[in-house]
């Protein structure tokens, strides 16, 4: 009776999954991190940094909004997932964020350093959970690069790469809700070992 029902709810999920696919996934997404950060970074003198702007470096991507992949059943098709905006602006708010948050300032003029950088990875995806083939883990990747320059030398290096990841298990039909979590742990998982980095820190450190 239990392996019928097994059998019966696996049927079922399948055919939502049909029903359901072939639309994309348009997530609203934001980096809102603890306040009183505790790390290197905050324990730096504050700088005044201005933010130019990013480029997204990925490999294979269609469009600058693509973040994703996710298939909701075996037989099911792959359905894209969408950021609400462009992957690199997605990235440049969220650099703001933490670097005001650790107690720097952002500016338009008058800058110590000036903060580009590259969007390596950013990618959502779903796996077979190991030993429940019905149900599926939740993975994004994140991995970004900064450069720092200096408006008086010119000059410029390079920090990083930081990698971000995170992993939910087991959903029999992940949804928005959950790509929406496991894309935002992945951009703390990030953030947390940039503001980490003694190599980023000594460079701010010699203004």
């Amino acid at each position: 009776m239990k392996s019928c029902l097994k059998i019966f709810s696996g049927i079922i999920i399948v055919m939502m999954a049909i029903v359901f696919s072939g639309c994309a996934t348009v997530l609203k997404l934001d980096y809102n991190p603890a306040p009183n950060p505790d790390n290197l970074l905050s324990s730096a003198a504050p700088v005044k940094i201005k933010i130019l702007d990013f480029e997204d470096k990925r490999e294979d991507k269609a469009t600058s909004e693509l973040i994703g992949g996710v298939k909701r059943a075996y037989v099911a098709p792959i359905d894209d997932v969408l950021s609400d905006r462009p992957v690199t602006e997605l990235i440049r708010e969220a650099v703001r964020t933490e670097l005001t948050r650790n107690g720097h300032s952002v500016v338009d003029s008058g800058e110590d350093f000036t903060v580009s950088g590259e969007v390596k990875t950013f990618w959502l995806h779903t796996d077979i959970t190991a030993d429940e083939p019905e149900e599926w883990d939740v993975i994004c990747e994140i991995k970004l690069v900064l450069e720092l320059g200096t408006p008086d030398s010119g000059h410029s290096k390079f920090v990083g790469p930081y990698a971000g990841k995170n992993i939910e298990s087991r959903f029999m039909q992940p949804d928005a809700t959950v790509f929406k979590r496991v894309v935002e742990a992945a951009l703390s998982d990030m953030f947390k070992k940039m503001s980490s980095d003694a190599n980023l820190v000594n460079i701010l450190g010699k203004r």
